[in-house]
């Protein structure tokens, strides 16, 4: 890793901590040429996931298409930032289980699913939100359906 100061090749690393959910490693480091020290964040990642789309499409997994999806199901809905970490961390983490079943491949239905079990314990309004999307509801019908499944 090199530093962020003086871009040396030459750190080492200080101290390790884990996350409260095991997701993450936070190392500190520290610069043996200028002597500062910095952060990193160690994550999984995701990219040797593939998708398949309705349309038979495959493409790679994007955590942002991911994240921009579940917020604008939350948008404008007081929930605190640990709640939403908690929920994609969750989201991710099933995810991440579910492709190791089915050789690195999901499908977005998978993912729907996984997402609106999520949603449901979260806030019936984001559940609704996103199925609406996600279920491509085309009349109120629909909408008022799927409510009455909810409760």
């Amino acid at each position: 890793m090199k530093c962020p100061f003086c871009f040396s090749g030459d750190t080492y690393v200080v101290d390790s901590r884990l996350s409260q959910d095991g997701m993450y490693v936070r190392r500190r480091r520290q610069c043996t040429v200028c002597k500062k020290r910095f952060s990193t964040l160690e994550t999984l990642e995701y990219h040797s996931i593939t998708v398949i789309k309705k349309s038979g499409k495959k493409e790679a997994f994007s955590e942002d298409k991911l994240e921009r999806s579940i917020n604008t199901a939350l948008s404008s809905m007081y929930i605190e930032n640990s709640e939403r970490n908690k929920l994609f961390t969750t989201l991710k983490l099933h995810l991440f289980q579910e492709a190791g079943k089915h050789r690195n491949v999901l499908t977005t239905t998978m993912i729907g699913d996984e997402a609106l079990k999520l949603l449901k314990e979260v806030s019936p309004v984001a559940y609704i939100r996103f199925a609406s999307v996600y279920k491509e509801f085309s009349d109120v019908k629909q909408i008022i359906a799927e409510i009455k499944r909810l409760k």
